[in-house]
């Protein structure tokens, strides 16, 4: 349990960095705290996460890959937007390996719409692919006039989605923690709906990324 509370403590410290309310993420953490198969959700996802690492480890899969590598993996077109040339990162140290690679597209039709493709590999820097992720394993859901954020079931056992849509800031982003490594999210600014960020994730091959 005291292993629960640090992760949701550094949950609630990354979601400050992205810029939500105080209050809001108190109201998050009491739920959480009176929710104890919140608890019990967490820790499983957390034993099957640390299985899957040692897994890697135990066959010298350590590093993030290469950002030319990771890249690959973003969309090369997406219908209607023009591309930008992909972005990337590649940091080693001793005990951390981290890549990030990334994508613009613009909306060819003059209407500001703008589609933000970004893919991180945490690899060996694991505690922070774990901080970012676990939200997943807390089944939330709210919406109010504004929009919603909730998460998103998916088939495979090694993917989790959330996804988020603000009326009045026009933006809707679909986040994947990814096969205990990755973190995909795609993001649209003068966003109608979050259908469209949804339709680019298909373009991704996240099955593919959930095996490495």
């Amino acid at each position: 349990m005291k292993r629960f509370y640090s992760i949701l403590i550094l949950l609630a410290v990354l979601t400050i960095s992205c810029g939500e309310k105080f209050e809001e993420i108190k109201n998050v953490a009491q739920a959480v705290k009176n929710a104890p198969e919140a608890a019990e959700n967490i820790s499983k996802s957390m034993e099957k996460a640390e299985k899957r690492v040692a897994e890697r480890r135990a066959k010298g899969d350590t590093l993030a890959m290469h950002f030319t590598e990771l890249q690959k993996f973003l969309p090369n077109s997406i219908s209607g937007f023009k591309a930008e040339e992909p972005e990337g990162q590649t940091t080693n140290v001793t005990g951390f390996s981290m890549t990030t690679a990334e994508r613009n597209f613009t909306a060819e039709d003059g209407s500001g719409r703008n589609i933000k493709v970004a893919l991180i590999d945490y690899n060996e820097a694991y505690a922070m692919f774990a901080g970012v992720a676990y939200w997943a394993s807390l089944g939330l859901s709210t919406e109010n006039s504004d929009g919603y954020q909730r998460t998103i079931k998916q088939d495979n056992e090694f993917v989790a989605g959330f996804e988020e849509y603000s009326k009045s800031g026009k933006n809707a982003k679909l986040s994947y923690a990814i096969g205990e490594r990755f973190i995909l999210t795609i993001e649209e600014s003068n966003a109608s709906s979050g259908d469209f960020v949804k339709q680019v994730a298909k373009l991704i091959d996240i099955k593919k990324l959930s095996a490495l």
